[in-house]
């Protein structure tokens, strides 16, 4: 499914096993995260300092270390995903991706960690443009 959309990009996968949830536990987890990140007073991107390529490891910090204290056998296959905006070279960015269910079906959807974002929905030009795919 990865090389399917993003063609380009070279995956690592750490992992032989993760726990496939429900696209609600991702939402939910990333309304959390975001109010963990406030009362932390990370609440902005900060150049060099808490830019995308940063928020996008939190996030999946975040959901690997409430998922090591749940009861679920594998981690969660929350990643990382770094592509270029618009397919523009001068606009490099990472954000997150992860597998779900959505109405029993298996999916990827991406997720922009950032405060005031959420789940996204990359266009073809930005998933062509795709370098680099992490689990």
């Amino acid at each position: 499914m990865l090389n399917f959309r993003y063609k380009s990009a070279k995956d690592y996968i750490f992992d032989k096993e993760y726990t496939i949830t429900e696209r609600k536990l991702i939402d939910k987890a990333y309304s959390q995260f975001i109010w963990q990140m406030r009362l932390l007073g990370l609440t902005k991107w900060t150049k060099n300092k808490l830019d995308c390529d940063k928020w996008a490891w939190l996030f999946k910090a975040y959901l690997t270390v409430r998922n090591a204290l749940s009861k679920r056998l594998h981690g969660l296959p929350i990643g990382i995903l770094c592509y270029y905006i618009d397919g523009d070279r001068t606009r490099p960015h990472m954000i997150n991706l992860y597998f779900h269910f959505t109405d029993g079906l298996l999916a990827i959807s991406e997720l922009e960690p950032q405060p005031n974002n959420g789940s996204k929905q990359l266009t073809q030009k930005e998933r062509d443009s795709a370098w680099l795919v992490a689990f």
